[in-house]
């Protein structure tokens, strides 16, 4: 049994006769259709040519401890990189949460305090 939630009449009409024609899954149009904007692949690939250039595959991906403040550092760059070539970089927070995203492998170890 399908359920309708404040849909339209004809959609939900659509869909029930979808269901009945044998459909086991019904997506809707918009499901899983996010655009990615021009900076932020520009910002996924440079990251990603960062980490093959500067990072350690040893064990797992580790880049060096200087890159360990909080992000900034990484971030800083990014900004650099992208005004040098006069785009807009992208802002701190999707920074992140590309980094989160899309590079989850890879580690960048604490600096201890007897190297500072």
């Amino acid at each position: 049994m399908v359920k309708n939630y404040d849909g339209k009449k004809d959609r939900m009409r659509r869909t029930e006769n979808d269901f009945k024609a044998g459909t086991k899954q019904y997506v809707h149009r918009n499901t899983g259709g996010r655009h990615v904007s021009l900076k932020t692949a520009n910002c996924i690939a440079w990251l990603q040519f960062i980490i093959k250039a500067v990072g350690d595959y040893q064990k797992g991906i580790h880049l060096p401890s200087c890159y360990n403040l909080g992000g900034i550092y990484m971030y800083k760059e990014v900004e650099k990189e992208f005004n040098a070539r006069g785009e807009k970089p992208v802002s701190l927070s999707q920074f992140y949460e590309l980094w989160n995203s899309h590079f989850t492998e890879v580690k960048i170890p604490k600096v201890g305090r007897d190297f500072l």
